[in-house]
């Protein structure tokens, strides 16, 4: 059971980001289906050990469930020693691309790992340090803790993930984006490197980045707003209205749902979307997306 978590654990740092957009409007392989009837058995987890303790079964099932389905030639394939083991396998790297719950999970797991102070005393005292400097605005000095906590510990992704975030502050935007990228090659997952590429990305107009950090962030966290609305205020910028008012919306309905302190900036794209869009004479297009969100604009 480790060796198909710990499979999975791999997958989740490697896989292509671009596989999450496939569409399921497809005539899916056996392993896709599998991966999902898999997913659905696990159904809601909270834990690590939910996910050890479930997989064994909930993937025998989906495997059974799916030879049962397949064609008469599929069988064939699938009915024997090889077959069952590509099937096997191909499940276990797509779980983490079809199943949301297994992706979160794992993150949260990663996290542990990633998202602490180091093991290296001396990279700490750096690191709160900077902090410390952050705080107070004096960007010049946290950068200074920061680089010498990172020269510690070459694998401190805090400290690379404030080290990019002071230069941001700096609006030294080429540092930002080197240091997220340090960060994002120990932790590929962590919500705060690839949102700092994002909006660093942005000072350059290279909006294909914007928009392939952002879609990762909603690939991999999709309960957390931040990369709604990144896309959505990107796609707004490209004029791309209904991709736009689309995740703009699913923001602001998180926003307003946790009482975020963000949803006054969320009130005030919106705004200024409906007044673009109204002058480009495509206020049905507002319209249409409003309604289905529940949202409601002051005229």
């Amino acid at each position: 059971m480790k060796q198909y978590l710990l499979i999975i654990f791999i997958i989740l740092s490697t896989i292509s980001i671009k596989a999450q957009t496939s569409s399921l409007n497809f005539s899916m392989t056996s392993s896709q289906k599998a991966a999902i009837k898999t997913c659905d058995c696990l159904g809601t987890l909270d834990t690590y050990k939910q996910l050890e303790d479930s997989l064994k079964k909930c993937k025998s099932n989906a495997m059974a469930l799916v030879m049962i389905e397949s064609s008469p030639e599929e069988k064939k394939v699938l009915n024997t020693i090889r077959g069952e083991a590509k099937l096997l396998e191909e499940l276990i790297e797509l779980l983490p691309i079809f199943c949301y719950n297994v992706r979160s999970v794992l993150i949260v797991e990663k996290k542990k790992q990633f998202y602490r102070l180091s093991p290296n005393s001396e990279a700490n005292e750096h690191y709160l340090n900077g902090k410390e400097y952050m705080a107070k605005g004096d960007y010049s000095n946290s950068i200074n803790h920061f680089q010498k906590a990172i020269k510690l510990d070459n694998r401190f992704v805090y400290a690379y993930d404030h080290l990019a975030i002071s230069y941001q502050m700096q609006e030294n935007h080429k540092k930002a984006i080197k240091y997220s990228r340090k960060s994002l090659t120990i932790f590929p997952e962590g919500n705060v490197a690839l949102l700092n590429i994002a909006v660093s990305s942005s000072f350059f107009n290279i909006y294909e980045n914007c928009l392939k950090y952002y879609n990762d962030l909603i690939f991999l966290y999709q309960d957390n707003p931040e990369g709604y609305f990144g896309f959505g205020k990107t796609q707004f910028v490209l004029s791309n209205y209904e991709s736009a008012l689309e995740n703009v919306f699913i923001a602001h309905k998180m926003y307003t749902d946790s009482n975020s302190d963000y949803l006054k900036e969320s009130e005030k794209l919106i705004s200024i979307m409906h007044s673009e869009i109204k002058n480009k004479g495509k206020i049905n297009l507002f319209l249409e997306k409003a309604k289905k969100y529940n949202i409601t604009i002051d005229k």
